[in-house]
């Protein structure tokens, strides 16, 4: 059965629209770091599956456009997936530099794609530009942000390392073989196993992703529950709430305040000059911290305002003066 770059693409193009599907869905939570490299990811994901549909419709393109369209669509697709990676690894985002990488290998290609055709130079020239972008990458992961151990570094390095590979084995192909190929669209065993590894790297690399981002929640969770394990707290998952009202302490301390663990009764508010709940005020019939505020004469000063999760935020005085929320 012959064989068509075009099949091939196509795959390609919707393997990598599903991944990028799968990222999407599969991250949520607050807009923090985390999750927008991980959406940023799945954009990148998108604009590569553009640019294998663009390979597998070459029919209905002209070369100027397939040139020009589909290689940018590469390399920005490249360039995002380095900005999310260092993004969610808590790296600087080198975004300048990526973005010359870019502008200047679109430029090179397409040089020497119609203005001084040159099919090696060309491939050359945006094999340096993806090369420079897995550098990028590679330096990423290699830094003190993961764990040596980590087995979302080991897949990502492993992906990177058979991008890398595939670059260079390509270029020898093209200038040391005796194949004379004029373009990717042209049927070959070359563009057949350069097609097929390069159409499997998105899916690799998304498994890759995903489990980073698991990597680093579990880390985040670890950091809470040992942060309460520091003030006297048992290292219990189910008690990592606590954390956060240690940091509330902590902040407390720094203000030179005292700092007292009371119930929300009349015997509180005569002690205390500030009441901080870190729990328990939310909405529906199990809201209760409200509730008690109100029967011991707090006056609501206001109770919900614009900020996430859901609103729930009570503030209130009490006669004395002071402030409870």
């Amino acid at each position: 059965m012959p064989f068509h770059i075009e099949t091939l693409s196509l795959i390609s193009a919707l393997q990598t629209a599903l991944m990028a599907l799968m990222l999407w869905a599969g991250t949520y939570g607050d807009a923090g770091r985390v999750r927008r490299s991980l959406r940023l990811r799945s954009a990148a994901l998108v604009v590569e599956a553009v640019g294998w549909s663009s390979l597998a419709a070459h029919a209905y393109l002209s070369p100027a456009a397939l040139i020009l369209g589909g290689n940018a669509f590469n390399l920005v697709a490249q360039g995002m997936s380095v900005i999310a990676l260092r993004m969610l690894l808590g790296e600087a985002l080198r975004g300048r530099l990526v973005i010359a990488v870019g502008v200047l290998g679109w430029l090179g290609v397409a040089w020497f794609g119609l203005i001084q055709p040159n099919y090696q130079a060309r491939v050359l020239w945006g094999s340096l530009a993806i090369g420079i972008n897995i550098l990028l990458s590679v330096e990423a992961l290699i830094g003190v942000s993961v764990r040596r151990s980590s087995r979302a570094r080991a897949v990502l390095l492993a992906v990177f390392a058979m991008a890398a590979a595939l670059l260079i084995w390509r270029n020898l192909q093209l200038w040391m073989g005796d194949s004379l190929l004029q373009g990717i669209t042209i049927a070959s065993n070359i563009n057949f196993f350069y097609v097929m590894f390069s159409g499997l790297q998105p899916l690799f690399a998304g498994i890759g992703f995903l489990l980073l981002y698991n990597e680093i929640l579990q880390q985040e969770l670890r950091l809470l529950a040992e942060s309460s394990l520091e003030f006297g707290a048992s290292l219990d998952l189910d008690r990592v709430l606590g954390s956060v009202a240690t940091r509330m302490c902590l902040a407390a301390e720094a203000s030179c305040c005292d700092i007292y663990a009371i119930d929300a009764d009349e015997k509180a508010i005569e002690e205390a000059d500030i009441i901080i709940s870190t729990g328990g005020v939310s909405v529906g019939e199990h809201d209760y911290i409200r509730t008690a505020l109100d029967k011991i004469g707090v006056n609501s000063i206001f109770w919900q305002i614009a900020v996430k999760p859901g609103r729930p935020v009570y503030f209130g005085t009490v006669d004395k003066g002071g402030p409870l929320s």
